[in-house]
C-alpha cells in the first residue's frame, strides 16, 4: 500500500512523473476527494497557462520523505 494520498486525476499532465498517481494502492488507501492540480495563468505571460499542483510526489519529494523517516526512526 502506498502510504500516501493518491490522486486519480485523468487531466493532469505530470502524473506520470507523481507518485501520488503512480504507486501502487492497497486494500485501504486514501485518496483526494477532490484533483489538487489546477491551470493558472502563467505569471509573465497571462496567454500562456501552467499547470500548478501544490501536492505533486515526484523523485525529489521521495528523497526528502525517505531522509525524514530514518530521522524518525
Amino acid at each position: 500500500m502506498a502510504d500516501l494520498t493518491k490522486c486519480n486525476s485523468q487531466d493532469c499532465p505530470i502524473k506520470q512523473h507523481c507518485k501520488r498517481y503512480t504507486a501502487d494502492s492497497g486494500m485501504i488507501q486514501s485518496w483526494f476527494t477532490e484533483t489538487p492540480g489546477r491551470w493558472e495563468h502563467h505569471h509573465s505571460d497571462l496567454q500562456r497557462m501552467i499547470w500548478q499542483c501544490d501536492m505533486f510526489w515526484g523523485e525529489q519529494s521521495e528523497g526528502i520523505f525517505q531522509y525524514l523517516q530514518n530521522v524518525v526512526k
